[in-house]
């Protein structure tokens, strides 16, 4: 487990946000999301660590692999709490659209 994950995990088991079943969605996506991150090349220490760069790749990775508007959409809402919980909520634009997604 890479540092990224680590810290994500500590987030996500420390934020009562939403029910078990979402926690749980929530932490198993962003977990995934480190992995991808560090296979992409990022060696993120932190989870405050995200910038926009990071969403691109993702984002670029993820059209790569011919993945549907809406699990995009879910994976951005993960992205997005991440920000919020962090410290960044305006770090990601709130319209998908404006992020290529859904056009």
């Amino acid at each position: 487990m890479n540092d990224l994950a680590f810290s994500l995990r500590t987030l996500c088991q420390h934020a009562p946000d939403g029910s078990w079943a979402t926690r749980s969605q929530r932490q198993t996506g962003l977990l995934a999301m480190a992995n991808e991150l560090h296979q992409l090349g990022f060696k993120l220490p932190d989870t405050r660590s995200l910038k926009p760069k990071h969403v691109q790749a993702l984002l670029t990775h993820w059209r790569s692999q011919k993945l549907s508007d809406a699990t995009m959409k879910n994976r951005m809402g993960w992205i997005r709490w991440w920000a919020m919980r962090t410290g960044k909520p305006g770090l990601i634009p709130r319209d998908n659209a404006a992020l290529g997604i859904g056009e």
